[in-house]
């Protein structure tokens, strides 16, 4: 059994840490439950999933494709989404009144197969899907030949 410096035993390998980080971000899986599933502390879950995060954006972010990055022949669908969080009082904009719950505006592209192409930067959640994708940067590059998953206006 690997134990810390202190001499206690490792909740959770590195490897592990890593699976609880990915399946709190890929499915926005409960803290609480993947405690449960690994037989660890909510707290435990917590630091892992605070010290990999970054660790896993990191690693990944010369893959996310930009605006830039975007074929302009490809016709694409378009919508927003907005993924919880929650509801610090010190951070302004997050509650969208649309969805009811506090959350960030994301806008995200597919092609006509349902291929990720393109998620922009969040923006709050309180702004409006049309505003968002303009700030984007979207439609600079795609001005009139795309699909929108719901009416611009």
């Amino acid at each position: 059994m690997t134990r810390t410096k202190g001499g206690r035993p490792v909740a959770l390998t590195a490897r592990q840490e890593i699976r609880v980080a990915i399946s709190y971000i890929r499915r926005n899986r409960v803290q609480a439950e993947l405690a449960e599933n690994y037989g660890v502390s909510q707290a435990t879950v917590s630091r892992a999933v605070t010290t990999w995060s970054p660790r896993i954006v990191e690693a990944l972010n010369e893959f996310v494709p930009t605006v830039d990055d975007l074929d302009t022949r490809d016709a694409l669908i378009v919508d927003g989404t907005l993924p919880p969080c929650w509801d610090w009082e010190a951070a302004d904009g997050l509650y969208s009144a649309k969805h009811q719950s506090p959350g960030l505006n994301v806008q995200v592209a597919c092609n006509l197969s349902g291929r990720l192409a393109w998620v922009s930067d969040p923006m709050p959640g309180c702004t409006h899907d049309s505003k968002a994708l303009d700030t984007s940067g979207f439609l600079e590059v795609f001005p009139e030949d795309f699909i929108m998953g719901d009416r611009v206006c």
